[in-house]
């Protein structure tokens, strides 16, 4: 058997106590067999060598497990998002809806969505009330027939069909009447519609 110095002993006996000392140590000895596993891929050790085999197999299903949820993830943001973008289509839809119930041309339509994205703006009936309050519609027409004294006038001037009319019945022959308030409601309508239409 060869000879071993003094210090080369020493070194041995130091170089054991430290090996000894990491494989004690809970927090050390994973550590201390997977570096002389990697120094000496042939030595057997069999904390690493049975743990390596489940170790992959776990590195796998947590693989596995990390894309699934993150292709969960990704579907319940993208349902969200459609939802969300459902519901404010829907809101846009209605508020336009309610634009045509109240009498506004398809024109007068796009001049609050044109005033709403300037404003931005996404609710319709604070839009239009915004609108309205900014371009006001005009004031209705003065009547002209206002009072007898222009029936009389008329009458005298001979301009007005309806005048003319009016007294040859009496007016006691209602077509007369009904077919003059078909005309101002026809009117009024025109005026009602173009002022909305701004």
């Amino acid at each position: 058997m060869p000879e071993i110095d003094e210090t080369r002993l020493g070194s041995l006996n130091a170089v054991a106590q430290i090996a000894d000392a990491l494989l004690k140590n809970p927090k050390t000895r994973k550590k201390y067999l997977e570096a002389v596993k990697e120094a000496r891929p042939d030595l057997p050790i069999p904390e690493i060598d049975a743990a390596a085999p489940v170790a992959s197999e776990i590195a796998a299903v947590r693989e596995e497990f990390t894309k699934e949820l993150k292709a969960i993830r990704e579907d319940r943001e993208k349902d969200k998002n459609d939802r969300l973008l459902g519901s404010v289509r829907e809101q846009y839809n209605k508020g336009k809806q309610e634009l045509l119930d109240l009498g506004y041309t398809t024109e007068g339509v796009a001049d609050v969505e044109k005033f709403m994205e300037a404003n931005n703006l996404t609710d319709f009936s604070l839009a239009r009330k915004a609108y309205e309050f900014d371009n006001p519609r005009p004031a209705p027409g003065r009547p002209s027939r206002n009072n007898f004294w222009d029936a009389q006038e008329a009458k005298a001037a001979g301009s007005d069909d309806y005048i003319k009319k009016l007294f040859e019945t009496g007016g006691q022959d209602e077509s007369v009447l009904d077919a003059q308030i078909s005309t101002v409601l026809a009117e009024a309508r025109q005026g009602l519609g173009g002022a909305r239409a701004r």
